[in-house]
């Protein structure tokens, strides 16, 4: 069987994507995000993951966190213990509501 992790992808001055991938390596992460990862615990087991170097190598910037600027692709996805999975239906929801409202 087959497990299928659903994440969000946010993309520079694009609405929020779905995707279902069938494995979340660091190999299909790194790809997503075109580079090595950051990873940034958002609580509630919710983890943004980003390029570690977005704003050095002049990606386009994506969205503000806090007082940060973050730059290029980033998703989101769970922690299951030191695991990174797919998120829940309701985790799902929760993020394209509010990245849909904030790109209006």
């Amino acid at each position: 069987m087959i497990n299928i992790e659903t994440i969000v992808i946010l993309e520079p001055r694009k609405k929020p994507e779905v995707r279902q991938l069938q494995e979340l390596t660091l190999k299909v992460m790194q790809k997503i995000v075109e580079g090595n990862i950051q990873v940034v615990d958002c609580g509630h087991n919710i983890l943004m993951v980003c390029n570690e170097e977005g704003k050095l190598e002049n990606k386009e910037p994506n969205f503000i966190l806090g007082d940060d600027v973050i730059a290029g692709i980033t998703f989101f996805c769970k922690s299951k213990g030191s695991e990174m999975v797919g998120l829940t239906e309701f985790q799902t929801k929760v993020i394209m509501e509010m990245f849909n409202d904030a790109r209006k």
